[in-house]
C-alpha cells in the first residue's frame, strides 16, 4: 500500500503539471459586459452595447472584460484538484503512518477508508483544493469574482432565510425516510464530542463543502450547461456530477436532493447564497444529529 500511494502521488504530480498546460496553452477570448443590460458577449473595440446599445469607450472596457469557460476547462479544473486533493491525503496519511500495510487484501483498504478519519480528511482536501482552484482560475483566467459567479449576502437576506429553512426541511425528510425504510446507517462520525476530528467535520460540514457545491458545481458548471440547455437538463448533469464529487459522503439521494433543492434556488434568485446556506444547515443538522445518535443518519 505504501508504495501504491508513492505511485500515485508521483503520477499526480505530473498530470497536475501537465493537464492545465495541454489545456490552457492559449488564453481565453475575452469579451466586455455591458454595465446597464449586463449582456457578455460584445466584441473588444466596438464602442457600443448589441443588447441595449450603451456606448462605452475602449479604455472603459478594460474594466468590464470576462471570457467564458468551457466543458474542458472545468475538466481540467476537476482533475487537478482532485489530483491534488488526492495526493495530500496519501502524504498525509503515509508522514503519520496510518497508511494500511503493504500486504493489506483490498477488502481491508476498502475498510479503512471508510473509517472516520480517512473519510473526513478526504472530503476536506477534496473540496479545498477544489474551491481554491476554481476560484483562482475563475478571477485569473476568465476575470470572474465571487460576487459575479453568485455568491453574495447584498440584498439576499430573505432568499438566505428561506434556502436555511428548505435545507432543514430537507434533512428532517431525508431522516424519516432513511427511518422508513430502514436504510443502514454508517459510523463515520466520531463518538466523543471531544475527538480533535471534529475541528476537521465541522467547517468542512458548514462551509467548505457548501462553498464548493455552489461556487463550482452551480455557479460555474450548471451556468455553463444552461448557455445551450434548458434548466433541467442542466440540472440533471450538474446533479449526476455532484453526486460523483460526494460519492460516498451521505447518502446519494440526499446528495441528490440537495443538489436539485440548491440548482432550483439558484434558478429563482439568480444567487449562489441560498444553495449555499441550504447545504450548511444540512450539514449543521447532521452535526446536532451525530452528537445525539453517534452516526450519520442520511
Amino acid at each position: 500500500m505504501q508504495t501504491a500511494a508513492s505511485l500515485i502521488g508521483l503520477v499526480g504530480l505530473v498530470l497536475s503539471a501537465v493537464l492545465p498546460i495541454l489545456i490552457w496553452r492559449r488564453p481565453p477570448m475575452y469579451r466586455w459586459v455591458c454595465p446597464s443590460c449586463g449582456y457578455d458577449r460584445n466584441l473588444i473595440g466596438r464602442l457600443q452595447c448589441d443588447r441595449c446599445e450603451r456606448r462605452m469607450l475602449e479604455s472603459d472596457q478594460l474594466e468590464h472584460l470576462r471570457a467564458r469557460w468551457r466543458a474542458r476547462d472545468l475538466l481540467a479544473i476537476y482533475c487537478v484538484s482532485l489530483t491534488a486533493s488526492t495526493v495530500g491525503v496519501l502524504l498525509m496519511l503515509k508522514g503519520l503512518n496510518k497508511l494500511p500495510p503493504e500486504d493489506a487484501t483490498p477488502d481491508e483498504v476498502l475498510q479503512f477508508f471508510m473509517q472516520p478519519e480517512p473519510v473526513w480528511t478526504t472530503y476536506a482536501f477534496s473540496n479545498a483544493s477544489l474551491l481554491l482552484f476554481a476560484v483562482t482560475v475563475a478571477g485569473s483566467r476568465f476575470r470572474w469574482s465571487i460576487r459575479d459567479l453568485g455568491l453574495c449576502i447584498r440584498g439576499q437576506v430573505r432568499s438566505t432565510c428561506i434556502g436555511a429553512a428548505a435545507g432543514a426541511v430537507v434533512f428532517l425528510l431525508s431522516f424519516l425516510a432513511a427511518t422508513a425504510l430502514g436504510v443502514e446507517r454508517r459510523d463515520i462520525f466520531p463518538y466523543s464530542p471531544s475527538d480533535p476530528l471534529w475541528a476537521l467535520i465541522i467547517p468542512s460540514l458548514a462551509a467548505l463543502g457548501p462553498l464548493t457545491g455552489e461556487l463550482f458545481f452551480r455557479g460555474m458548471l450548471h451556468r455553463m450547461l444552461r448557455r445551450r440547455r434548458s434548466a433541467s437538463r442542466a440540472m440533471i448533469i450538474s446533479v449526476t456530477l455532484y453526486l460523483f464529487h460526494m460519492m460516498g459522503l451521505p447518502a446519494p439521494y440526499t446528495v441528490a436532493a440537495i443538489g436539485i433543492l440548491n440548482t432550483a434556488l439558484f434558478e429563482r434568485y439568480k444567487s449562489l447564497t441560498p444553495g449555499t446556506a441550504a447545504s450548511a444547515m444540512f450539514g449543521v443538522c447532521a452535526i446536532v444529529q451525530s452528537t445525539v445518535a453517534g452516526y450519520q443518519l442520511v
